[in-house]
């Protein structure tokens, strides 16, 4: 695994699958993004590279919180 920083922009949410698993698991900000907001991001969002832009893997819900946050 290589670990690097990222622009949130360039993480693709439109992937396949990921409207079913909102729906199924709907998110709800308030616990992600205050545990963000007080001690950072602990645990990396996992994404593939593809042309310029990245696939994300794992990690919606703390995408979507740090976007709240305006990171």
């Amino acid at each position: 695994m290589h670990v690097q920083n990222i622009p949130l922009a360039k993480i693709e949410l439109n992937s396949e699958g990921w409207d079913e698993f909102i729906f199924t698991y709907p998110f709800a900000p308030g616990p992600v993004k205050e545990s963000i907001a007080a001690i950072g991001l602990q645990q990396p969002i996992v994404v593939a590279a593809e042309k310029k832009k990245y696939r994300l893997i794992i990690g919606i819900r703390r995408v979507l919180a740090c976007r709240e946050l305006g990171w």
